[in-house]
């Protein structure tokens, strides 16, 4: 059985199950991924999550997850039924 983030034995406050909000970003500048991801954390959302929706994505999601207390994942809807 997967584990999921929200799982009996995962910490809350390390997961998503710690956050009421979680930030799903669309971003086509790798550049602007660091100063992104840190203007969101200290604004209390730490959870970020990345759609793979641009050809920057992958590298977007290495940027932000340097920065500290970011918890950065990946994501993209395909099907809406």
């Amino acid at each position: 059985m997967p584990v999921s983030a929200c799982s009996p034995g995962v910490r809350p406050e390390d997961g998503p199950c710690a956050a009421s909000v979680i930030s799903v970003l669309v971003i086509d500048d790798e550049h602007e991924a660091r100063e992104i991801a840190s203007a969101l954390v200290e604004g209390g959302l730490k959870i970020l999550e990345v759609t793979l929706r641009t050809k920057a994505a992958l590298e977007v999601i290495k940027r932000m997850n340097v920065v500290k207390g970011a918890i950065v994942g990946a994501g993209t809807v395909t099907d809406t039924t």
